[in-house]
């Protein structure tokens, strides 16, 4: 039985971060299924790193927004 997952593994995504009241978007790549709010790894392709977010939608992964 295949669950249908909002995003697939190695599906291209969207990774927005917002950092004050600055909106980044990036280019990533899903490591992992997840459904929506799900925590989930992912990699920015142009940086290579290996992120936690969770997913918004299809496209659109959210980094947490804790300030370190």
């Amino acid at each position: 039985f295949e669950k249908d997952w909002l995003i697939k593994k190695n599906s291209p995504i969207i990774i927005e971060n917002k950092i004050g009241g600055i909106t980044i978007k990036e280019e990533g790549m899903a490591l992992e299924d997840a459904d929506y709010m799900e925590e989930i790894k992912v990699k920015n392709i142009k940086s290579g790193k290996i992120l936690n977010g969770y997913v918004e939608n299809k496209k659109k992964v959210v980094l947490h927004t804790k300030q370190n």
